[in-house]
């Protein structure tokens, strides 16, 4: 679980003291309505300026100075990266200048900002829940393709191919297309082994993918596929299985695969 390792750098790196720590959680997704011409950098401002009023109305000199040196950092970096955030945009910062942990994340965020003691997590940890770590499993006769994703973002893909010789599912680097090995069998009678050994082969699998899913510690798990198979599959599975998808989408590359499966 990649976020919570962050979530606990987080907290090593700003944990309460007498710095005031910046927290920025901010929606800069192109796609909502609300967010066309750029609105963000509106949006933006607003933080700054109430940051600024905030440290001037404490009367405390030291965190006037530590306000104007963090909003100098922010207006820096974000007038650099204006153009290439995806959707959401979180941010911790105190007015050090290696005090600063950025995250552009692939989910909508809600835009509010924080001027306290320590890092505010609380947004974060919901989006943990609402994108937990998870494993996706895409099945499609002897060709398998199993997806590590967390906040939406794809960390890991591995493919498999079923091999007739060593009788097992194989795993290699990257999609294979039409023209895969049949390791010298005839294609109609590949396809009739495929199709004898099924229930035994999907098994197989299944054992391979929950070992995974346990030494991981995925938080949830789907499978998708072809109606059929994956209803025969989620049988081989002692987990529990979160979200069965209906659907053929072995080809497509694991970030189209991701976007389709989980929601908002």
């Amino acid at each position: 679980m990649l976020l919570e390792n962050r979530m606990q750098e987080i907290k090593s790196l700003f944990n309460e003291g007498s710095e005031k720590v910046f927290t920025l959680y901010l929606n800069v997704d192109i796609r909502d309505p609300e967010q066309q011409g750029d609105k963000w950098k509106i949006k933006l401002k607003h933080f700054l300026d109430e940051l600024t009023e905030r440290a001037q109305q404490s009367g405390n000199h030291e965190e006037k100075k530590e306000a104007k040196l963090v909003r100098d950092k922010v207006e820096d970096y974000m007038n650099i990266k204006a153009g290439e955030f995806k959707r959401g945009f979180v941010l911790f910062t105190t007015a050090k200048e290696d005090a600063w942990l950025s995250m552009d994340v692939n989910i909508p965020v809600t835009s509010e900002f924080a001027w306290d003691n320590q890092a505010q997590l609380t947004q974060l940890q919901k989006l943990q829940n609402n994108y937990p770590y998870t494993g996706i499993l895409v099945l499609q006769k002897d060709q398998a393709q199993l997806i590590e994703t967390e906040l939406k973002e794809t960390l890991h893909t591995d493919y498999y191919q079923l091999d007739l010789k060593e009788n097992d599912w194989r795993l290699h680097e990257g999609p294979q297309g039409d023209d895969r090995t049949t390791g010298g069998i005839k294609r109609d009678e590949y396809d009739d082994r495929v199709q004898a050994n099924q229930e035994r082969w999907l098994k197989n699998l299944a054992q391979k993918v929950q070992k995974k899913a346990k030494d991981k510690d995925w938080q949830a798990f789907y499978l998708a596929g072809e109606k059929q198979e994956v209803e025969q599959m989620r049988n081989y599975f002692t987990r529990n299985i979160d979200k069965v998808v209906p659907l053929n989408l072995l080809g497509r590359a694991p970030n189209d695969i991701v976007e389709e499966i989980i929601t908002d």
